[in-house]
């Protein structure tokens, strides 16, 4: 039985074994996380990602849009361009894995499909879960900002301000 000093020992012990479980894109043993995805009173969705290399590495803007999947490039999320949202969690530790923000066509016209049927198409709700990663469709939106900047040598941050839906909302 492995024994640890304190909780903190033990907590980010846990953590990055957790996180190593996920598979998630770290950097030099870098933390990057999704700390804010949170839809505003007024329709618009704020998108903040922020990562930090924790052995004095330099973090660039790639590392940030590692978390955001394009299924393009990061490119194509430029203001004005209109993108399909989704938000993948990780439902055990309730923790952001991914935001899907996608200018394809495929998913602005039909929107996305569930795990079971991938034929049943939606643009808002859950569309299902595999291996603990929920998947919450957010509907279409029209990027209005994307502000990506380093905070310090190893910290860098990345805000995406996304439109009201402009979708109807399906029953």
């Amino acid at each position: 039985m492995l024994r640890y000093w304190n909780y903190k020992q033990f907590f980010t012990k846990l953590l990055t074994i957790s996180i190593y479980h996920v598979s998630l894109p770290l950097d030099f043993g870098g933390n990057d996380m999704i700390t804010k995805f949170l839809e505003r009173a007024d329709g618009r969705i704020v998108i903040e990602i922020k990562t930090k290399s924790t052995y004095n590495y330099p973090c660039f803007d790639y590392d940030a849009w590692s978390l955001v999947n394009t299924l393009t490039n990061k490119n194509s999320i430029q203001p004005g361009n209109i993108v399909a949202v989704a938000l993948q969690t990780n439902i055990i530790r309730n923790e952001r894995v991914r935001v899907i923000l996608t200018p394809e066509t495929e998913f602005i016209n039909e929107g996305f499909g569930g795990n079971m049927n991938p034929e049943v198409r939606r643009f808002h709700g859950w569309r299902g879960t595999t291996d603990d990663i929920s998947f919450m469709a957010y509907g279409v939106r029209k990027v209005e900002s994307v502000i990506s900047r380093s905070m310090a040598k190893n910290n860098w941050k990345l805000r995406i301000v996304l439109g009201r839906d402009l979708k109807k909302r399906e029953e």
